[in-house]
């Protein structure tokens, strides 16, 4: 495989998510907010990705509904334009 082709593929994809994101910047209560399961799907990776992600503290910043875990779209924004940056940091 390619790696210019594999990054090319990895930015489109960030792209896409980030406008899904930024489309859905309008307060709607608990609709806002994402379980593992669907913020995984927003974001094209799996939901054990995900969660391993969040257990090493490496993941987007949680909430905590009494004992469930939920993402805010505004935090999943947040965390892809991060993971972005530090990727095409390392790429340079």
């Amino acid at each position: 495989m390619d790696p210019n082709n594999d990054d090319a593929l990895v930015e489109r994809v960030m792209q896409r998510v980030l406008s899904r994101l930024r489309e859905d910047t309008e307060p709607r209560g608990l609709r806002a907010y994402y379980s593992f399961e669907q913020a995984a799907e927003l974001l094209c990776i799996s939901h054990r990705t995900l969660r391993n992600k969040h257990f090493q503290k490496k993941g987007p910043k949680p909430t905590y509904v009494g004992r469930l875990v939920r993402f805010h779209h505004a935090d999943l924004a947040e965390w892809l334009a991060k993971y972005r940056a530090r990727k095409k940091k390392a790429r340079a």
